[in-house]
């Protein structure tokens, strides 16, 4: 081969081989840089105050026991007859409490002043796992399922 093709071929390896390595360049600096970038955005961030009361790390003293804090400020209510109890969301307007079982149904009931009188009412049944309840600004109890293909 005569020394000019050569030479040619070597050239054209050198900028395909630049060409690559700027472009590796590239794809390692471009996230840098943008990473850089926001970092120095965290500095403009002006957190909100804690509310009144709660601004000293005293008042965010957590009680040692857990068990001992829900036995003295919580009642259970329709124990025994919801099983498996996801979720739960409460309607002002009808004073019920809605929640999503494991067994596919959504109970509802009116919480009581004995929690042993509670009487739990099948409303629906989903056919599924309900995962989640939650009210529309409409009123209506949307139910997050898990195994029908519907989804919601």
């Amino acid at each position: 081969m005569p020394p000019s093709h050569t030479t040619a071929a070597a050239a054209a390896g050198r900028r395909s081989l630049a060409g690559f390595t700027h472009r590796v360049l590239l794809f390692i600096l471009t996230p840098l840089a943008v990473a850089v970038f926001l970092a120095a955005q965290i500095g403009d961030i002006d957190p909100a105050p804690f509310p009144p009361g709660l601004d000293s790390p005293a008042s965010l003293v957590a009680e040692e026991e857990h068990p001992a804090v829900l036995g003295r400020a919580s009642e259970r209510l329709g124990d025994g007859l919801l099983p498996g109890p996801e979720d739960l969301v409460y309607d002002e307007k009808e004073g019920f409490l809605y929640t999503g079982c494991r067994d596919g149904w959504i109970r509802r009931f009116r919480p009581t002043a004995a929690p042993l009188d509670v009487v739990v009412e099948d409303w629906f049944h989903v056919g599924g796992r309900p995962l989640g309840v939650a009210r529309s600004p409409d009123g209506t109890i949307v139910v997050a399922e898990a195994y029908q293909e519907e989804g919601l």
